[in-house]
């Protein structure tokens, strides 16, 4: 495969060349144009399993590369144009006066790339490196992602109750994060946050449940002017947002006869008024689409079976149409054999429903991993960091809210909880 054309930068143009037949085989074109920088076109990688690789410099900026990602699966045009899936921004400062990217290929698991490097005292440095944060195995690559504290969720969102439990969140219309916390399955407060990535801001509460009603409440998704809440033993609750309208309690069952069927998530926005439903048994996640309208007893029809490259732990999906299907796993501590509250690792996986075939097998192609931070903003050490839910808001930035505790001597029991709202901060999504 090899670069044709640098007359216009904006669009590339590709041909796969058979070297036998010393002729084309086949041309393509990548759009370039507000994904990579269309003023220097460097080298270009292809991997087998994780795509394309393309890199551009920014000649007005001597420190600023971006690598483009084109996955040969996801053609706009029957394989002959493609846009980037993702871009990788690699940028320097201070040390440096130029930080060129001229190659890249890869070994062992990682991207190494060769620079032109000068330094800020204008020594030239050309060097070899890894590019640092991205480990590439099997079908999967993963980043090493940084989060950034938002708003905390405090125990007690409703004055007359405590609930524990950070397990859900979704925005309305209006790009106000809703959210659920509860304890033992029984209560469970709706809250919201408009100032969520505040950390001072507070919270306020929409609705309180005392009956048992929503369950565990792990997976909730925001449509038409409803809460879809799925709330424990294959049922999914629809909450109006006028406080006055009753609950409608629906029940799911699968169309392909799964017996240990359990409802764990959902989301909307898959197809016009559809859901996407996630059931997991044993570590085994399962992925299904229905309606709800008039009827109780809802058929959810089997779409495909997830393959799970993250923690041990699956929790709540988020899906874009764009950008695809997210889904949020951490990984608890055990101790002989006990699973603890201790939760130090979270991988968000990434689906691609362009690419489900006929074996009904999805492998993830990406997933976002973020290990435990050290401590928070007050010095005190992280004792257990459970990522819950993600949701994309409208500045294009992944929210989560995460069960967190860090280690509090003021406290009786030695930790304090600091549940809350959190940003991938190292991350931007492109949906136009």
């Amino acid at each position: 495969m090899h670069y044709a054309d640098k007359s216009n930068a904006g669009t590339l143009a590709f041909s796969v060349v058979d070297w036998k037949a010393a002729e084309a085989a086949s041309t393509f074109t990548v759009t370039n144009s507000g994904f990579g920088y269309t003023t220097r076109l460097q080298d270009i990688y292809y991997h087998t399993s994780f795509g394309l690789f393309i890199l551009t410099n920014n000649t007005f900026s001597t420190l600023q590369n971006r690598i483009l990602v084109v996955d040969y699966h996801l053609t706009d045009d029957k394989g002959k144009k493609y846009t980037p899936c993702s871009v990788i921004n690699v940028n320097k400062t201070g040390e440096y006066k130029q930080y060129n990217l001229e190659s890249i290929c890869m070994k062992a698991n990682h991207l190494v790339l060769a620079s032109n490097v000068i330094t800020s005292d204008g020594t030239a440095e050309d060097k070899f490196s890894v590019l640092e944060g991205i480990t590439y195995s099997g079908k999967t690559y993963t980043f090493a992602c940084g989060f950034k504290a938002g708003a905390r969720v405090p125990t007690k969102v409703d004055p007359n109750y405590e609930t524990t439990n950070l397990g859900c969140v979704s925005f309305n219309g209006n790009n106000t994060p809703y959210f659920i916390k509860q304890s033992q399955d029984k209560v469970a407060v709706l809250g919201y946050c408009k100032n969520y990535m505040n950390t001072s801001a507070g919270v306020s509460h929409f609705k309180t449940f005392t009956d048992g009603l929503l369950g565990h409440a792990n997976g909730m998704s925001c449509f038409n002017g409803k809460f879809f809440v799925v709330a424990g033993n294959n049922k999914v609750v629809a909450i109006s947002s006028n406080k006055e309208d009753e609950e409608i309690t629906y029940t799911v069952t699968p169309n392909d006869n799964d017996k240990s069927f359990a409802l764990k998530a959902i989301n909307y926005f898959y197809e016009a008024n559809t859901a996407l439903l996630l059931s997991v048994v044993d570590g085994t996640l399962k992925l299904y689409k229905c309606t709800f309208e008039n009827e109780k007893n809802v058929k959810a029809t089997y779409l495909c079976t997830l393959v799970n490259a993250g923690q041990p732990t699956s929790q709540d999906i988020f899906y874009h149409n764009k950008l695809g299907l997210f889904v949020g796993t951490s990984n608890p501590h055990t101790v002989s054999g006990v699973t603890t509250k201790i939760t130090t690792k979270n991988t968000l996986l990434h689906y691609n429903l362009k690419k489900l075939d006929d074996s009904k097998l999805l492998y993830p192609d990406f997933g976002f991993v973020t290990d435990i931070p050290a401590k928070d903003a007050q010095g005190r050490k992280y004792n257990s960091f459970e990522l819950e839910s993600v949701a994309l808001d409208q500045n294009n930035k992944l929210i989560a809210v995460c069960n967190v505790n860090v280690k509090d001597a003021t406290h009786t029991s030695g930790l304090a909880s600091t549940d809350g709202f959190f940003q991938y901060n190292t991350l931007e999504f492109i949906t136009a």
